[in-house]
């Protein structure tokens, strides 16, 4: 598993396709925020709570990159796809908490 793991962060191809995740999810963090309901005062709350959430995944996730430092570091492109990957992880939380947070409230 961790030799599958090891050849797709060295993938160019799975490079081009982890940035236009990470734009993907920036832009729809974006539109969220920058809409009308983003600017509110409820949706300041939302927007809050789910950069809130966002930061603690990106806490753990910079801590689980630290563990595989050596091997994170051996080549450019394996350690470009591993922050790519943490900054997937935090916009992924944000947004979902987002939705799921316009769900609860």
């Amino acid at each position: 598993m961790g030799s599958f793991i090891y050849r797709l962060l060295c993938d160019m191809t799975f490079s081009y396709i982890n940035l236009f995740f990470v734009f993907a999810l920036f832009i729809f963090f974006l539109v969220y925020a920058l809409s009308k309901e983003g600017r509110d005062e409820h949706g300041r709350g939302i927007l809050g709570r789910a950069c809130l959430y966002g930061v603690i995944a990106l806490f753990v996730g910079m801590n689980l990159l630290t563990l595989f430092t050596y091997t994170v570091t051996s080549d450019p492109l394996v350690y470009t796809n591993a922050v790519r990957l943490v900054f997937n992880a935090f916009f992924l939380t944000a947004d979902l908490s987002i939705l799921i947070l316009r769900k609860l409230r």
